[in-house]
């Protein structure tokens, strides 16, 4: 019912992926901007694809440079080298992002980019559903994921060595590193920074907020 109703803005019109259909965004559209017969047909064969695949690298990419949905508008080769390539430029150009495998050091970047200090340390758990679920498959299954989500592997690849330099810059200007390191969530290591806590922040809010 939700995926339904979802719909994503892309250039002049409002793409609704789960109804394979295509809306303009203002009714001031010219007849130049409004989807072709071809089109049409190519986002209903999209749409019955499985979005799933590569959505990490499509969601951060820009689809108004490959046609959006529109599988017609260019060769596949061509569409996975821009939105791939536009996906990694808008993550560099994000002021924070973390990795779930590695919490400790995503709340260090955190905390030292942002001058915020968490009252808790960042928990890291081992394993996740997607590893049961990766390890309960066949080596066919897993080489076929991979092949399906192959963008996505390397805009990992990518985050993954981008946020360790992020972090690597940060340790270097830190001189208590060490100390600051080893006790994240501990507010008493350091003074005159701006202490931060999820939960209170949302305990001040007016109870109106939380809805």
């Amino acid at each position: 019912m939700v995926w339904e109703a979802d719909c994503v803005a892309c250039a002049p019109w409002m793409v609704f992926p789960g109804k394979f259909s295509l809306k303009p965004t203002s009714s001031s559209g010219t007849d130049e901007q409004k989807p072709s017969r071809g089109s049409r047909k190519a986002l209903r064969h999209s749409g019955r694809r499985n979005l799933a695949a590569n959505r990490q690298t499509r969601m951060l990419a820009d689809l108004a440079l490959v046609g959006c949905y529109n599988k017609t508008y260019m060769p596949a080769a061509e569409r996975d080298r821009i939105m791939l390539a536009s996906a990694k430029r808008n993550l560099a150009a994000m002021s924070y992002f973390g990795l779930t495998e590695y919490q400790k050091i995503s709340q260090y970047i955190f905390e030292e980019t942002f001058n915020l200090r968490f009252a808790i340390p960042f928990e890291q758990h081992n394993t996740t559903v997607s590893t049961v679920t990766m390890n309960s498959l066949t080596p066919a299954q897993r080489n076929r994921i991979d092949q399906l989500n192959a963008l996505d592997i390397e805009l990992y690849a990518f985050a993954k060595k981008l946020m360790f330099q992020r972090f690597e810059r940060l340790k270097a200007k830190d001189n208590d590193f060490e100390v600051r390191f080893a006790h994240l969530g501990n507010l008493g290591v350091r003074s005159g920074v701006t202490e931060f806590n999820w939960d209170s922040n949302i305990d001040d809010l007016p109870s109106n907020e939380h809805h």
